[in-house]
């Protein structure tokens, strides 16, 4: 019985040492024209796809779009504009104050309470308090401590370092210096990108530790955090403007450029009230007499008491403003000359010139 099995299997194998009736190592399983097929027939749903919990067949639902048609987007577009606007205006104030190129660019704009944006940031915080009048309550300069040690290098002529972070050194007399000066050339930088806007007067109030209480802001203070990067030989220092959204609350739909719902109702008195004001509007109504065409010689020879000819005109236009709004025919009523409109002209029609 052996020797059969063994006869058996020598009979299934060539002289390339392959097993007749098997596939070879580098033919396919299944054609081009086959994969193309299976592929088509799952996805009309033709053929079945099994799985654990039995065949699956492809098929194709329908995706309602109403329920989520509508988006509830914390985005601010028109303070993103603001923001690359306040980096522009600084990039150049900034490179007199610190006396090298100097490239400041916006970063993102976050929305957190305070008390989250205390704890995210580093023990080491400087943060200049400033009013922007009309506004009412504060906003903030926040700075890190690394970003003060690398402002002061640069203002008293150092060289750039590496962007590490500072420890818990505390800060020096200089360095608050220093950063009140750059904070006054942001402040500057504000109010000139926000000219457009809304024209505040930004006006520091005080240079406080992120240990410190702030008079206004708590934890609880819902803030808006806009991050600007300085590159200064190419390191990144970044520091971050603070507006607590109760601050900036009047400008908000400005700055999520909100626009107008319209209102029917309203449009429709807007309508009745113009087109009332218009009827009783008192304007200027002409029209032309006659013309003829002359040689600018014997224009130029004109004297006191010439007559010049003209046809007797009988088509005419009535103008309003410059405007022709009626076409008529030109004679005389009751011993004064008139015109005898004829037709309204149309907005398209051919407007002559007066």
């Amino acid at each position: 019985m052996t020797d059969d099995i063994e006869n058996a299997n020598d009979e299934n194998v060539n002289e390339d040492g392959v097993t007749e009736g098997s596939e070879t190592p580098d033919e396919p399983v299944l054609s081009d024209e086959e994969k193309g097929a299976l592929l088509e027939g799952i996805e009309n749903g033709e053929l079945e796809v099994h799985s654990s919990k039995g065949p699956v067949y492809a098929e194709v639902k329908d995706f309602v779009i109403s329920p989520r048609s509508h988006i509830v987007s914390n985005s601010l577009p028109r303070l993103d504009l603001l923001n690359g606007q306040l980096a522009i205006i600084l990039s150049k104030t900034a490179e007199k104050l610190l006396g090298m190129k100097v490239k400041v660019q916006a970063g993102n704009i976050e929305m957190m309470d305070f008390g989250t944006l205390v704890e995210r940031e580093p023990k080491a915080l400087l943060i200049n308090r400033f009013t922007a009048a009309p506004l009412e309550g504060p906003a903030l300069i926040s700075f890190e401590g690394g970003v003060v040690t690398q402002l002061t290098e640069c203002f008293y002529g150092g060289k750039v370092a590496k962007a590490t972070p500072r420890g818990n050194n505390p800060f020096t007399a200089g360095e608050k210096r220093v950063v009140n000066k750059f904070s006054e050339s942001i402040l500057e930088s504000i109010g000139e990108s926000w000219a457009a806007l809304s024209p505040i007067k930004p006006e520091a109030t005080g240079l406080f530790l992120s240990t410190d209480l702030i008079d206004g802001i708590d934890a609880s203070t819902d803030i808006i955090s806009s991050t600007f990067h300085m590159i200064i030989d190419e390191e990144d220092w970044a520091f971050s403007v603070l507006w607590p959204e109760l601050t900036i609350h009047p400008l908000l739909p400005a700055l999520k450029d909100q626009k107008r719902d319209a209102d029917a109702a309203k449009d429709a008195n807007w309508r009745s009230a113009i087109s009332s004001g218009v009827t009783d509007s008192v304007i200027r109504i002409s029209s032309q007499i006659g013309q003829t065409s002359m040689l600018l010689r014997d224009v130029a020879e004109l004297s006191a008491g010439d007559i010049i000819d003209i046809e007797n005109p009988r088509r005419t236009f009535v103008f309003a403003k410059d405007v022709p709004v009626l076409e008529g025919l030109f004679g005389v009523h009751n011993g004064q000359y008139a015109i005898e409109t004829t037709r309204w002209l149309a907005p398209s029609a051919d407007k002559p010139s007066q």
